[in-house]
């Protein structure tokens, strides 16, 4: 399985309160923990940061420019995250329940041991990976793919929509129930119990 590259941080980082971000452009080498977000953030660009225990729910994200930051064990559920730029970024343990990703660019972006159930995401993708994540009722819809990787996540009765799995790999990932249109799974890579899934979704009998 090919790595992705992780965020360069650097060993000393300024401790900063997340809600004074919006008084900001740019924001270099800081930490922001334990906080609860209370004011709408855009047109900011964070380079080097981190972000642990940060709830973010309630507070919808526009505008903003992630690179080499890490989110370890956040809250960003219910919240809309739209015209974003995530390049050289790691979500760990973190919360992404309902949460809207919509007309983003993700490059070099992991996401481990995170909850995007009911997520809708709609985004182009460059070098991303999801390992152990929970992905069940997921709903993408019309997004771009290149060298995106599941590895071990959750994608029951996932709806997968306008989005090209050609060379993903879905083998050790749970498809049950999976929802998807004929051109999207087209090439995609299947163990025996995905091919069962697709042979069901395109009416196919197979007899073992």
């Amino acid at each position: 399985m090919k790595s992705i590259k992780k965020p360069l941080i650097k060993a000393s980082l300024d401790k900063k309160d997340i809600n004074c971000a919006h008084l900001e452009e740019i924001i270099y080498d800081s930490i922001f923990e334990m906080q609860e977000l209370s004011f709408k953030i855009s047109k900011v660009e964070f380079n080097g940061c981190v972000f642990k225990n940060i709830k973010f729910s309630g507070q919808d994200l526009a505008d903003i420019e992630f690179t080499n930051c890490i989110f370890d064990t956040c809250d960003m559920s219910n919240i809309n995250i739209d015209e974003k730029y995530f390049i050289r970024c790691e979500f760990n343990n973190s919360l992404l329940l309902g949460t809207s990703i919509t007309n983003c660019n993700l490059k070099e972006v992991s996401f481990n041991d995170c909850n995007l159930k009911y997520a809708n995401i709609s985004c182009h993708f460059n070098e991303v990976l999801f390992k152990n994540c929970n992905m069940k009722c997921v709903r993408l819809f019309e997004n771009s793919f290149k060298n995106v990787i599941f590895d071990s996540c959750n994608l029951s009765q996932a709806e997968i929509y306008k989005t090209s799995l050609r060379e993903v790999d879905l083998s050790n990932s749970n498809i049950d129930d999976l929802n998807v249109d004929l051109e999207s799974i087209k090439g995609a890579i299947l163990d025996l119990n995905g091919i069962i899934t697709i042979s069901k979704i395109l009416g196919i009998k197979l007899k073992m």
